[in-house]
């Protein structure tokens, strides 16, 4: 089976290019969108998402990781582990409290990085989606312009560090 994992901030079109694959190609399965199930649970996902959401979309990834696709010649993951990296580093000081201390948050970014590198080579190709469209607002994704142009930056940071090979995508 190909991994093809699809990466960009909030609003770059990993689900529109994830759906358009499924449609071109025979035997192709789509991993879920993480974002949406945690929303469905009520836990906050956007730019004030903190610890909570962060460990539930870790549980979900690697979940799905794991599951067998057999019928499927193709897996694309419109998130990665790199994604964990970049959320857990931008959780703010100012949001944790109680369960969400500084703590949580350092031990969730150290989780994230030890996944990163035990997972990363185990996808075949990482498409990057930089930002080229203003954010819609769909109630789910981080609609702020600042926070996604940080994510960016800080994805970019990660792979490179994690010598991640990307193919970048447009349009």
């Amino acid at each position: 089976m190909i991994k093809v994992c699809l990466v960009g901030a909030s609003g770059t079109g990993k689900s529109t290019i994830a759906q358009k694959i499924s449609e071109e190609f025979d035997d192709v399965a789509i991993s879920p969108s993480f974002g949406r199930q945690v929303k469905e649970w009520g836990i906050n996902i956007s730019e004030m998402g903190g610890c909570e959401a962060n460990f539930a979309t870790l549980s979900l990834l690697v979940s799905d990781f794991y599951k067998q696709n057999a019928n499927c010649a193709i897996k694309v993951y419109p998130r990665s582990f790199l994604d964990g990296i970049v959320f857990s580093e931008m959780i703010s000081d100012e949001s944790t409290s109680g369960f969400e201390s500084v703590k949580t948050r350092d031990a969730l970014f150290s989780i994230w990085k030890a996944a990163c590198e035990k997972y990363k080579d185990q996808y075949d190709v990482f498409f990057y989606l930089p930002i080229e469209f203003k954010i819609e607002d769909d109630g789910v994704r981080p609609t702020d312009e600042k926070y996604n142009e940080l994510y960016d930056k800080n994805l970019k940071f990660w792979m490179e560090r994690f010598n991640v090979f990307q193919t970048l995508q447009t349009g």
